[in-house]
């Protein structure tokens, strides 16, 4: 019987902390800024997206972080959305967020 109790809560013990999951630091990023972004905090622009509403034109930026500079083990990428606003040649509105 004290075998049996010691092998669930080994097994118990195990499971739990292997299936905890690691948590990585978020790379800084403007929330508010895609040039800051590029410039600044070291994001590359992986796909851009267009698209016409109405009066504006929203273009949706995907970057791209190499994880490495902040740590040397995988999973290696975060990914950093950016919406940008624009009515002609005037910028209404870029915010930055993570997915």
């Amino acid at each position: 019987m004290i075998k049996v109790i010691a092998v669930f809560l080994s097994l118990f013990f195990i499971t739990t902390v292997f299936a905890e999951e690691k948590k990585y630091p978020e790379p800084e990023y403007s929330e508010n800024s895609l040039n800051q972004n590029l410039i600044i905090h070291g994001w590359k622009i992986e796909d851009i997206k267009s698209y016409k509403h109405s009066d504006y034109i929203i273009e949706i930026f995907t970057l791209n972080f190499d994880r490495n500079k902040l740590i040397k083990k995988p999973p290696h990428d975060w990914i950093l959305k950016c919406n940008v606003s624009y009515s002609y040649d005037f910028i209404e509105d870029t915010t930055c967020q993570l997915p």
